[in-house]
């Protein structure tokens, strides 16, 4: 309910800028009274944003939204060269949250602060700190928040009861214990986890082995002991072969009932519902059972809109104003 408050929000917004200046589409979208949407929702979270967006639609809007979900690569491509050009810039897109210093940075974001006035919902309060905090950057504001989306970890729980069965007592399972439970699964033919999204699972054992990003803020500390530990844990778990195997779909592994646990983004949620099992989630894999050393990674859709040329400030700030 509240990411489609925002999604309401951010919407009524845009079509209030979009109505005054318009885009830089090569397609009048004043004229065509249409919104575009450009968003990375290609896998199972692609239908709740559908959802949404169809749901807004339905509301017979003076500016009705097309939804563009691209892959993620793609759309990242498109958006230098099409702001660089100035046309067929989007009116509204969604990027992840680490993106937004970067457009920053390179002057591509249009500024929310004048606009807000008129959408009292749109404020700190509502917003988890750390998905609000980044998109405000030298006191301006460039992004809002959709979400904050985790890395956790699906698991069968049959296979849990009859391989790991004190596994989740405390709601944290140790690499030890999927290390114990895989020895326990190769004779059944099971794997004990899967090898997922490198990137989230690197992240976050990483940080339990004390790794940083950066000691200056600038320059990578990824050349280490601690990243060595890393991809040397993994490493070795696929040597002793209670892992999925390198070419497996290891979801729909996960899904056909042959492993037992299964980092992965809470927007596999669709996906997982096709399980003919109980299922659950808890927290991505731990170093340690104390839960004050934790770490899950997470990230943040955010809400921002490119500057285009097309669209006239002072006429913006008046439409705002109206909202």
């Amino acid at each position: 309910m509240k990411k489609m408050l925002g999604l309401v929000c951010m919407l009524l917004l845009v079509a209030g800028l979009t109505a005054c200046g318009g885009s830089s589409d090569a397609k009048d979208t004043a004229k065509s009274k249409e919104i575009i949407f450009w968003n990375p929702f290609t896998g199972p979270d692609g239908a709740n944003m559908q959802k949404m967006v169809d749901a807004y639609n339905k509301t017979n809007p003076e500016f009705k939204v097309k939804n563009m979900s691209l892959k993620e690569g793609d759309m990242y491509t498109k958006i230098p060269t099409v702001v660089n050009s100035g046309k067929n810039i989007p009116d509204l897109t969604i990027v992840h949250a680490e993106r937004i210093k970067q457009y920053v940075d390179s002057d591509m974001l249009m500024i929310y602060d004048d606009y807000l006035a008129g959408f009292p919902d749109i404020k700190a309060e509502n917003y988890v700190p750390e998905a609000w905090n980044i998109g405000q950057i030298d006191n301006k504001r460039y992004s809002v928040p959709l979400d904050i989306h985790s890395f956790i970890m699906y698991y069968n729980k049959d296979l849990v009861k009859k391989y790991a069965p004190t596994a989740l007592d405390d709601d944290v399972v140790t690499f030890d214990e999927i290390k114990a439970a895989g020895e326990l699964a190769k004779k059944d033919k099971m794997d004990a986890v899967s090898v997922s999204w490198v990137k989230p699972v690197f992240l976050s054992l990483y940080a339990q082995n004390g790794g940083k990003l950066t000691e200056n803020g600038v320059d990578p500390t990824l050349d280490n002991q601690q990243a060595k530990d890393t991809f040397n844990l993994w490493k070795d778990m696929y040597k002793d072969g209670i892992t999925t195997k390198d070419g497996e779909d290891y979801f729909q592994k996960f899904i056909a009932g042959k492993v037992i646990f299964a980092p992965e983004g809470i927007w596999m949620q669709n996906n997982a519902k096709d399980a003919k099992f109980d299922w659950g989630i808890t927290n991505a894999p731990q170093l340690s059972e104390d839960k004050n050393k934790m770490v899950n990674w997470s990230s943040s859709h955010q809400f921002t809109m490119f500057n285009s040329e097309g669209r006239s400030k002072e006429k913006n700030k008046r439409r705002a104003k109206i909202h």
